[in-house]
């Protein structure tokens, strides 16, 4: 990249708001770092694991073998509690031996820890909608109930969820009852609860009308979602969003109105400066 044509990334951590959780932080200034510097952030054991969680999940809301659903999930654990930082194990030419990992596995989890991607996790992911994950993710949500939500009612997201159990829908299906309606409302509110946080799906919609909205009216040639929102968690803290432009000031001052702007139901309280919106809520 020539000296003249600087990312706005950097100024995202100019001045943030005392209210923001450090975590966000922290991962929107390791996000910034890597993607300035052209590297592929490094994954942590965790962020590993839940992605081959991820792709057991996907399998049993397809109806795929439980051998194969259960043999993700079994690598998934045995990711999350290795001793060994596997992803720079990877990176600096020494994989680990980590027990249940087999070969097929293990070669998808070289591409993870190498590139930050799944191809095998996005080509599942390119059969369903991806606010699935967010279902799935849900306390006491599992993915056969995701599977016959999703197969017999169309459901395809929380709120749908939501509007599902709260109408009586689900206990028509077989096997679920009202005891699984009444889980399901209580899971979506465990997560509503943790202050300053949205849905992924929520984020989403707020990620599209600020993206939209900068490379309407500056010199943007890109913009790419960082932090949270990229690690696809499931709650989502502070936007990040990382901008390419030869004019990073201009995006600065133009992005803060248009952080308070949006006419989505979720409310952001924009930072002086910053390219980072803390998104709480209404009526939190």
């Amino acid at each position: 990249m020539s000296n003249d044509r600087r990312l706005a990334a950097p100024d995202l951590d100019r001045v943030i708001d005392d209210g923001h959780d450090e975590e966000a932080e922290a991962e929107a200034a390791a996000d910034v770092e890597a993607t300035a510097g052209g590297e592929v952030p490094l994954l942590s054991n965790g962020e590993l694991a839940q992605v081959f969680h991820d792709i057991g999940d996907l399998l049993e809301v397809k109806g795929e073998l439980v051998y194969k659903t259960v043999a993700y999930h079994r690598a998934a654990d045995a990711i999350g509690r290795s001793p060994v930082e596997v992803a720079r194990a990877y990176r600096e030419g020494k994989p680990p031996i980590i027990p249940g990992v087999g070969k097929a596995i293990a070669d998808k989890l070289d591409e993870l820890a190498t590139t930050g991607r799944s191809e095998y996790r996005d080509k599942l992911l390119a059969e369903f909608p991806t606010t699935l994950l967010e279902m799935l993710r849900l306390p006491g949500v599992g993915p056969k109930t995701v599977r016959l939500i999703y197969r017999d009612l169309g459901v395809k997201t929380v709120e749908e969820l939501r509007v599902a159990a709260e109408s009586g829908r689900i206990r028509g299906l077989k096997g679920l009852s009202e005891r699984t309606e009444q889980l399901i409302l209580e899971g979506i509110a465990r997560l509503e609860r943790r202050e300053g946080r949205l849905l992924l799906n929520q984020a989403k919609v707020l990620v599209d009308e600020i993206g939209e909205g900068l490379l309407d009216v500056l010199d943007v040639r890109r913009i790419v979602p960082a932090g949270s929102y990229r690690r696809r968690r499931e709650t989502i803290g502070d936007l990040d969003l990382l901008a390419e432009t030869d004019n990073p000031d201009d995006v600065i001052e133009t992005a803060r109105p248009a952080a308070t702007s949006s006419t989505s139901p979720a409310r952001r309280s924009t930072t002086s400066g910053s390219g980072r919106w803390p998104a709480t809520r209404a009526g939190a």
